[in-house]
């Protein structure tokens, strides 16, 4: 007979069938307790693999570079000439107040620092579940990308698989 580890799939096949059956039974009434289905192997997070930073303060801008910096700067995400997405929540035709959405600033923020760290273009969008105008508008982060006025920022709606670009007129030298 063979002997099963952790990484031999058949005692994946032989748990998924238990279950299977389990769930079966369960659903004909003719056991009482409901299935159990043994995740110990499987679909655990490995200890000291996640991090989480948290900032405190007022100054937005300050504390999206804290937190960059402490994850290892944006120099060991972005590479010179890459192209960078940055995917905010962009979701709902909120105003910053309501705070539905990811924060301008800290949007305007990372692709800034993308720049910085020699991305060749930074492109933000989101599939939003509002009309998506509005909600590019109305959440800030549109207009916090035209203020820096850098040529390189592409923030786009996500429409039919395409980006349909805004830009900015002015250009930092």
């Amino acid at each position: 007979m063979k002997k099963r580890t952790k990484t031999n799939p058949d005692r994946q096949d032989s748990s998924r069938r238990r279950f299977l059956k389990q769930v079966s039974l369960w659903s004909a009434g003719l056991i009482l307790g409901p299935p159990v289905f043994d995740i110990r192997e499987t679909g655990v997070a490995q200890p000291g693999v996640s991090k989480l930073w948290v900032a405190r303060g007022r100054d937005v801008s300050a504390m999206t570079r804290a937190l960059v910096t402490r994850a290892g700067g944006m120099e060991s995400f972005v590479k010179q000439g890459d192209t960078v997405v940055v995917k905010p929540n962009i979701g709902w035709d909120r105003t910053v107040e309501q705070g539905a959405n990811t924060h301008p600033v800290i949007v305007a923020e990372l692709a800034l620092m993308a720049v910085e760290a020699g991305a060749l273009k930074v492109k933000v969008f989101d599939r939003t579940c509002n009309e998506e105008r509005r909600c590019y508008q109305n959440s800030g982060i549109k207009k916090a990308l035209e203020v820096l006025g850098e040529k390189r920022f592409n923030a786009g709606i996500w429409m039919n698989e395409n980006i349909c670009p805004f830009r900015s007129k002015r250009v930092i030298p």
